[in-house]
């Protein structure tokens, strides 16, 4: 439930751009929606997918945001369910659009070095073996021998 708090207060700072009652209603209305209420009790993944949407936009919408800073939170939203890609892909677009190439590409590196470096940590979670080979039989670990 802790989530669903955060995300409808992430909601209601994103509408606070169009007054207090659009951020009043717009917090409520995510606070009071069946299905985010039924997908945050539970074990369902929407709740971090949309939490990660939710604090990327967040980002988006101050002065001078970090695009590498979305992008990373974008990636964790791919690491938690991989249907996050496709907001990922929407929000890259529309930067791309608004503020150009550049700001676009780092938001991409960002979401590249989150989803990576989320996916080594739970492959290599053992010392001694990475991706099913032993590290002292792999060629990396011949060579360093």
């Amino acid at each position: 439930m802790l989530i669903g708090a955060v995300n409808a207060v992430l909601a209601a700072r994103i509408a606070r751009r169009w007054g207090s009652r659009a951020a009043l209603v717009a917090g409520l209305a995510y606070a009071l929606s069946a299905t985010a209420i039924y997908a945050e009790r539970t074990v369902m993944l929407e709740g971090l997918g949309n939490l990660c949407l939710l604090g990327a936009l967040v980002l988006l919408g101050r002065r001078k945001p970090s695009m590498l800073l979305v992008g990373l939170v974008l990636g964790l939203g791919v690491s938690v369910k991989i249907w996050g890609i496709v907001p990922l892909v929407v929000v890259a677009a529309w930067v791309w659009w608004r503020q150009g190439r550049r700001d676009s590409l780092v938001l991409a590196g960002g979401a590249v070095l989150s989803v990576t470096s989320c996916a080594c940590r739970s492959s290599c979670s053992a010392p001694d073996r990475c991706c099913g080979t032993s590290w002292r039989t792999s060629w990396a670990g011949r060579a360093l021998a």
